[in-house]
């Protein structure tokens, strides 16, 4: 073993708490994350980053996959108490596009590219600010059932949007106008009720008992 290796080895943290592990390999994937492609960043990349030992990773996580799946859902908290900071306040487009969501929505699309499932990404849970921001665009509250086939609509066309959109030809003008189509289908979908009643009898012929859906 050489010198370079042992002073390297002797580097890395000796005993660390698996809470302060997955939070240092989970800090170090994001950072690697930003600066090189997914498929470039090993494990050990990160664990020296972190400086850990790369066993540390199926320690704290069990796999390379939770490690993985951890990072998308502490993207997604970062944002999500961005929003909860606005309380209540208009969502506008640094947000919804904000460098976090836009690489969370990027490394979930890439774990399902290969061939990996996650739920990092769903449209359910309390840290889903998109869902409540959506929620929030309108006065007038709809049937749950058609706000959920609303939101889930929304929620992934707008991480498609993060993903697939050159960043090069993305401006404030283009993302605000995606906000405006977002926002001006929601105010619709009351009038739309009861057409979409035709389509899924589950949905209500009125507005009425969602009034407590805006209180």
């Amino acid at each position: 073993m050489s010198a370079a290796k042992n002073e390297s080895e002797a580097e890395k943290r000796s005993y660390v708490r698996k809470d302060e592990a997955r939070l240092l390999l989970t800090q170090a994937a994001i950072e690697l994350f930003r600066t090189r492609p997914f498929s470039h960043v090993t494990t050990k990349a990160i664990a020296d980053l972190a400086g850990l030992s790369p066993m540390t990773i199926q320690t704290a996580f069990g796999s390379q996959l939770e490690l993985y799946q951890e990072v998308a859902f502490e993207l997604i908290r970062r944002v999500s108490q961005e929003f909860n900071q606005l309380e209540g306040g208009p969502v506008g487009p640094a947000l919804l596009f904000h460098p976090d969501l836009t690489l969370s929505a990027q490394l979930v699309a890439w774990l399902k590219g290969e061939g990996l499932s996650t739920k990092a990404f769903s449209v359910e849970g309390e840290n889903n600010f998109m869902l409540k921001a959506l929620q929030g665009v309108a006065d007038e509250p709809v049937d749950p059932i058609l706000f959920s086939a609303y939101s889930r609509l929304m929620g992934y066309a707008l991480a498609g949007f993060a993903v697939f959109a050159e960043r090069d030809a993305i401006n404030f003008d283009d993302i605000a106008l995606v906000i405006g189509i977002v926002r001006s289908l929601r105010r619709m979908l009351p009038e739309l009720q009861e057409e979409l009643r035709m389509i899924d009898g589950r949905i209500s012929p009125s507005t009425l008992p969602y009034l407590a859906l805006r209180k």
